[in-house]
């Protein structure tokens, strides 16, 4: 072989061999990364660097993430010292740790999976499996294709009523969550009645992460025998100031239209093949006006603009208000009125001030909005963690102004006026 070209393989080699070196150092900056969001109990620092299909606990993408975030401040303990028990690469680079716990949890494995990118594949820290209410595990649809499903406002939020082991409960549907999400403040606490013991820190993840439910039954919808996941919306609860059992994501029911009529207090769902029947035959003497939309994760997202501004948004129900990236904020404020500042909490997060205002037009379509009240707020967490690219969300102010038709199958949007 000639010389040169021995040379340069050596070298290639060489390079290789540095590329994994920085690899590894990369990733190893993510475990210690990992230990400090034990430690201050703060899993959102991790989610820069998750990968799109990151998983934990059995669960992928946004729901890996739900159980992430609900699994580190439940583990209720500090990593005193971690140790590399070994380390592998298949196409990815596998290291596991042992995990020195200062309290109960005492030694426990920890495996790391990263991606060519050096972006976090997997993690698992303690050895729990988590089933959640995908459409795979609806085991019973109702014989009817429309549904008409009552609901009551609450702050702006749609709450309907529906069964868990036989007992009406108050959800809030809210399609900006993937799935079925039980409020651990009630399901922790029938847990503990139930073993009349207190809740330490295995029952803390046990309980307040997975719900075991004999039947769930949304108008015919069921779920039956299977583990939920549970997690603190008590600051949304608090909001409402009544009951609120869960929320109604967007597994239970993507497999319909959901038709959103605020005035007359109803949401129907629809099976997609008969839904524009439906629209004709009921709503033939309203305009209407079609948006085409995308589905990423669980997330339908359409074209908005303010002033000469693009915005992509995503549709979320469970929004009492717009909420667009602070980072517009000043890019935006000549096309805003009544600025000011106010409080903003969701689920499983602590109020927070935010700066709010009223834009003067929103064009969705050939629909324009006049001065809807919106949120600026950093839209980060949101974004990585569901490897997304949103300028924003649009929930009541937007939805409630007409009926608007939501169809995940046929990736539309109408405004029926």
């Amino acid at each position: 072989m000639n010389k040169k070209i021995i040379l340069l393989v050596i070298l290639l080699g060489f390079e290789i061999d540095s590329l994994f070196a920085q690899c590894k150092e990369e990733c190893e900056k993510i475990v210690a990364a990992t230990v400090d969001a034990i430690n201050n109990k703060s899993p959102e620092q991790l989610e820069k660097y998750l990968a799109p299909d990151f998983t934990c606990a059995g669960q992928k993408g946004e729901i890996a993430i739900i159980v992430l975030n609900q699994l580190i401040p439940q583990l209720n303990d500090n990593v005193t010292k971690y140790e590399k028990i070994s380390e592998t690469e298949d196409g990815d680079l596998t290291i596991v740790y042992e995990f020195v716990y200062f309290g109960q949890l005492g030694k426990q494995p920890a495996t790391f999976v990263f991606n060519k990118e050096n972006q976090l594949k997997q993690l698992e820290l303690i050895e729990i499996q988590v089933q959640t209410a995908g459409n795979e595990n609806i085991t019973e649809k109702p014989e009817q294709e429309i549904i008409n499903v009552p609901i009551k406002l609450e702050k702006n939020l749609i709450t309907v009523q529906a069964k868990v082991n036989g007992v009406n409960r108050t959800f809030i549907v809210d399609n900006g969550a993937p799935c079925l999400v039980l409020n651990s403040k009630y399901t922790a606490a029938a847990a503990n009645a139930e073993t009349g013991q207190a809740q330490g820190v295995n029952s803390s993840v046990s309980y307040t992460k997975m719900t075991p439910v004999e039947e769930f039954d949304f108008y015919g919808i069921k779920i039956k025998d299977k583990e939920i996941v549970s997690m603190d919306i008590s600051n949304v609860e608090e909001e409402c100031g009544i009951e609120i059992y869960g929320l109604i994501g967007y597994d239970v029911y993507n497999n319909y239209d959901l038709l959103f009529d605020y005035a007359n207090n109803t949401l129907t769902l629809i099976n997609p093949d008969i839904s524009e029947n439906y629209v004709q035959e009921n709503f033939k003497n309203s305009k209407t006006h079609e948006i085409s939309i995308e589905i990423k994760a669980h997330i339908a997202i359409l074209k908005g603009t303010v002033g000469k501004q693009e915005l992509n948004l995503g549709l979320d129900c469970g929004a009492s208000g717009n909420l667009l990236n602070i980072e517009l904020f000043d890019t935006l404020k000549t096309q805003l009125t009544d600025v000011g500042v106010d409080d903003l909490s969701g689920a499983g997060e602590s109020k927070k001030d935010v700066t709010i205002g009223k834009i003067n037009e929103l064009i969705i379509g050939d629909t324009k909005f006049q001065k809807p009240l919106t949120v600026f707020n950093d839209m980060s967490h949101l974004n990585t963690g569901y490897n997304l690219q949103l300028d924003g969300l649009i929930g009541y102010e937007i939805l409630s102004k007409q009926k608007t038709l939501l169809s995940y199958q046929n990736k539309k949007l109408i405004f029926i006026e």
